[in-house]
């Protein structure tokens, strides 16, 4: 057992393994001054493209990734500096008493009821008018035609003369 000790401390564990002290790393057998220029030009221009579609790639990927998985708003300035500048509450309870009521009112299923209520009978008065307007042209076309014919009795300034 102590001959093993001695052995694995005195070489750095290397007498078991039995590699050698050295590090044999391999050669290159090409060199960039060796490469005619339109070579190292052509080298040049892909290393260059390569790293920055690369970055390019990095950065469009940072600003769409979404490191949470919650949605957190804009920070928008706050007016309010202290007691001594406050805001209009009158006219902020004023806007969330508006805004409470009109979702309540488009929360109701009678909503669309209503809504379609109010465009029927708009059209509906729509049409009673346009059909009055109608006699009323279609009576004034006869009254003068009547007139240019000068039928007696049938015109309003004939019936009052007599």
């Amino acid at each position: 057992m102590a001959a093993l000790r001695v052995s694995v401390l005195a070489g750095s564990g290397r007498a078991l393994l039995g590699t050698p002290k050295t590090i044999k790393t391999p050669a290159a057998k090409m060199s960039f001054a060796s490469l005619p220029r339109s070579q190292k030009v052509a080298l040049t221009t892909m290393g260059v493209v390569t790293a920055g579609g690369a970055g390019l790639a990095l950065m469009l990927h940072q600003s769409v990734k979404a490191s949470d998985l919650t949605l957190h708003p804009p920070a928008y300035p706050w007016s309010h500096g202290g007691p001594l500048s406050s805001l209009d509450h009158a006219s902020m309870s004023q806007v969330a008493k508006d805004v409470c009521t009109f979702l309540k009112w488009a929360g109701e299923p009678e909503h669309d009821q209503r809504k379609r209520m109010g465009l029927k009978i708009w059209f509906q008065n729509r049409r009673a008018k346009l059909r009055r307007s109608l006699r009323e042209s279609r009576l004034l076309l006869v009254q003068t035609a009547v007139a240019d014919l000068g039928v007696r009795g049938c015109s309003k300034a004939e019936e009052e003369e007599a």
